[in-house]
């Protein structure tokens, strides 16, 4: 099912992240840029055992980079997006499964503790800075478990 840009669609690597997230009875988990939300929304009605944060700063990139916003402070002045509201929405119907948090990727790095992610999924800007510096500078890697990586080889 698919209609850009105002529609929930099932795309393949949702399915396939639902795969994932059921064969290995994963927990907990973080989406890197959200957007409109259709893997978030998706991977949240799917995995029942699955809490999922979303991560996304819901302001349009090239305003936040003209405007020269760095901080979560600065960012949560300006309006969200028309969206935003509607995912705010979804999530309340899960309240302990589906989290928002309005903040950039290398600042909400912070609020989760070492070793309890069970997965990250990397889906914000595409550019290469941006994938560099979610990889290498937010710390969301260390937050992940790796315990199952060590001991489980499917």
């Amino acid at each position: 099912m698919s209609e850009r840009g105002t529609v929930v669609y099932e795309s393949h690597r949702a399915r396939w992240l639902e795969s994932m997230i059921n064969k290995h009875d994963w927990r907990l988990g973080v989406e890197i840029g959200v957007f409109k939300g259709p893997t978030f929304k998706h991977l949240v009605t799917s995995c029942p055992n699955l809490q999922l944060i979303g991560v996304d700063v819901f302001y349009p990139d090239k305003d936040w980079r003209r405007q020269n916003i760095t901080t979560t402070e600065e960012l949560n002045k300006q309006p969200p997006t028309r969206w935003y509201q509607g995912l705010i929405e979804f999530a309340e119907q899960y309240p302990d499964r589906a989290i928002l948090w309005r903040d950039f990727s290398n600042k909400a790095h912070s609020r989760v503790k070492d070793d309890t992610l069970d997965f990250v999924f990397i889906d914000a800007s595409h550019d290469f800075d941006s994938v560099y510096l979610t990889i290498y500078y937010t710390n969301f890697c260390s937050c992940i478990d790796t315990s199952y990586r060590r001991t489980n080889t499917d």
